[in-house]
């Protein structure tokens, strides 16, 4: 507990801390998810399966907005599974987590995978290639920034650069109302873009 607490993860001797750190985690699995949505739907550019299909009355753009939607939904239920189960293996342990509370910590790491959604839908306007990696930069990058950061005392603006440093310990803490909607709003820009 005291390594995880230099390296940004402090609480988990309660069980709100515990859950926070576990839904923050969280956040890289569904940013994989994302990465690999829009790697196979560059995939399918790529092999020219979609070439009928554009040839069509869908445009790219269609195309692509609805592949961000079906992702961004598919993100919201792999956070709902994630507080579902939670709270039911807290309840059985004989915790105390209310659902809300479960879905409020896991629905509070949902920034960071619109941020992998948005850097995945730009790489696949402008590099189809690059969207398995940057798809995936700020879930897996921002947290070995943090950790990394955090670990060695990096100064404060690079720890700033982490999306994790404006996510808050939710269901133990408020959320950080200010990052939430700076990170919705860079995700809406690079899919915007």
């Amino acid at each position: 507990a005291d390594l995880a607490a230099q390296a940004g993860f402090g609480g988990l001797g309660r069980v709100q801390g515990f859950v926070a750190a576990l839904f923050a985690v969280l956040s890289i699995p569904v940013g994989g998810f994302v990465a690999a949505r829009f790697t196979a739907a560059a995939g399918e550019e790529g092999s020219r399966r979609m070439t009928l299909l554009y040839a069509g009355p869908v445009t790219r753009r269609t195309v692509l907005l609805a592949e961000t939607a079906v992702t961004a939904g598919g993100c919201v239920v792999l956070a709902l599974v994630a507080a579902a189960a939670a709270w039911t293996g807290v309840t059985w342990a004989g915790g105390d987590l209310s659902l809300g509370a479960g879905v409020a910590g896991a629905v509070n790491v949902l920034p960071i995978a619109a941020l992998c959604l948005g850097t995945s839908a730009m790489a696949l306007g402008f590099a189809p290639r690059a969207a398995p990696v940057l798809g995936a930069f700020p879930a897996i990058g921002g947290f070995l920034l943090l950790v990394l950061g955090q670990s060695v005392a990096a100064p404060e603006w690079v720890l700033t650069l982490s999306p994790y440093r404006h996510l808050a310990a939710v269901p133990g803490a408020a959320p950080d109302w200010p990052g939430t909607i700076g990170m919705l709003a860079a995700a809406g820009a690079m899919i915007l873009v």
